[in-house]
């Protein structure tokens, strides 16, 4: 599965296929060169950018450059998460922030994609959250991307086939 077909699996999963109107709104936390570049990529497949968050500045103004007109800025991502008008979040900060980041996201209710690696907290963790990163018929599912692999993994942290 590609990140196009993965990001159309989660928003027809999540029943939020829309017209040309109303897109997913989404936001970017972490706007470095892997940030400006799933930027790009989102936007390609038709999320709106509608937020960028970075503590750098020159990395924030750049991931603004490559959002869309009008996104908004954030230098704490717990404020973008706060944001009502954002519908789902890309996580592109350094590894060790994945964990913290993606629980906060999935808490505040924001669909999230975020690609390798998650650590053992998340796992462990994801059996507590309401709401569920990537959602498979009716079960919880996290799905970690390492380039073209796939890790799934149950409310349990039990590998999927």
């Amino acid at each position: 599965m590609d990140r196009r077909q993965f990001l159309l699996t989660t928003a027809a999963a999540q029943g939020r296929i829309q017209g040309a109107n109303d897109r997913i709104r989404t936001g970017i936390i972490g706007a470095g060169g892997r940030g400006k570049y799933l930027t790009g990529q989102f936007k390609e497949i038709g999320a709106e950018m509608a937020a960028v968050c970075d503590i750098y500045e020159a990395n924030l103004q750049g991931g603004l450059k490559e959002a869309s007109t009008g996104a908004k800025p954030f230098h704490d991502y717990r404020k973008l998460l706060d944001d009502k008008s954002i519908d789902a979040v890309i996580v592109a900060t350094p590894d060790h922030w994945h964990a913290r980041m993606v629980i906060d996201a999935v808490e505040a209710g924001k669909d999230v994609y975020c690609e390798k690696p998650m650590a053992n907290l998340l796992l462990s963790s994801s059996s507590k959250r309401s709401r569920s990163v990537e959602i498979n018929s009716d079960n919880l599912v996290i799905e970690i991307q390492a380039e073209t692999c796939f890790v799934r993994v149950d409310q349990k942290g039990n590998q999927l086939t």
